[in-house]
């Protein structure tokens, strides 16, 4: 899928701009009626890719979810479109409802104190430190034996 290289290209026409995503999905809904044999089995992934991607937002995905539309496509191709995607769109509410949840039971508990003045703390020199030489004992008999107290 070339939606990685063109991502900056996707962002600077849908960045923020919900009536440029539903355009944006209305071309992809062509798209895939071209290309039905092909595309449709992978239409929920291209969804999941593109809302990853920034490019979709949830809300533009939820909205469009709710709608079956016949103004790109026929109604029933929007249909098969739409029951295709439905997983991913299970899964993007699920985790808004999710994340709601998350964020109500935060909110209770949570305490932010700012305080916006910095605390300055003087840099400091740290002095290198040379490695150690282990330190070898030789015995009477011949043998290198390594002294343990001194490592």
């Amino acid at each position: 899928l070339q939606v990685k290289k063109y991502r900056v290209l996707f962002l600077r026409f849908t960045h923020e701009d919900l009536k440029a995503q539903k355009y944006l999905m209305g071309g992809i809904e062509q798209v895939i009626g071209l290309h039905k044999d092909v595309l449709m089995p992978k239409f929920a992934g291209i969804l999941k890719l593109l809302y990853d991607m920034d490019i979709l937002e949830e809300k533009a995905l939820l909205e469009w979810a709710d709608k079956v539309s016949r103004k790109y496509v026929s109604r029933e191709l929007s249909q098969e479109m739409h029951s295709r995607a439905e997983p991913f769109i299970k899964w993007l509410k699920e985790a808004e409802e999710e994340e709601s949840d998350s964020e109500d039971e935060d909110d209770n508990d949570l305490e932010i104190e700012y305080d916006d003045r910095a605390k300055a703390s003087p840099l400091r020199e740290q002095p290198k430190k040379t490695p150690a030489k282990p330190a070898v004992n030789h015995d009477e008999d011949g043998e290198d034996d390594l002294d343990i107290d001194a490592i």
